[in-house]
């Protein structure tokens, strides 16, 4: 999760989050491993590994936060299923 984004003093974002939930609605719980880290003055990158298990329910992703001078930051993740199961979300909320 991504929180509390400013440009000077000036929140702009909450937070970005990328949960997956399973048929209930329920969200899984997370094991973040991997974490790296880079923090170049202007710049900042933030790379690691996610696992969402719950019982049956187990799904891996890697994820990547990348910030710039300019404003920018772009949250991306790739992932995928280890089993099968019912799912009611996986994605971005903002």
């Amino acid at each position: 999760m991504l929180r509390f984004v400013c440009v000077g003093w000036a929140e702009v974002l909450r937070g970005i989050t990328a949960p997956v939930c399973n048929q209930f609605w329920g969200t899984l719980g997370t094991e973040v491993t991997n974490l790296r880290l880079e923090n170049g003055g202007d710049y900042f990158t933030s790379h690691f590994d996610v696992t969402c298990r719950e019982h049956d329910i187990a799904f891996f992703w890697n994820g990547s936060v990348v910030g710039n001078a300019e404003g920018q930051v772009v949250f991306s993740f790739d992932g995928v299923a280890r089993s099968t199961c019912l799912h009611n979300r996986l994605g971005f909320c903002v």
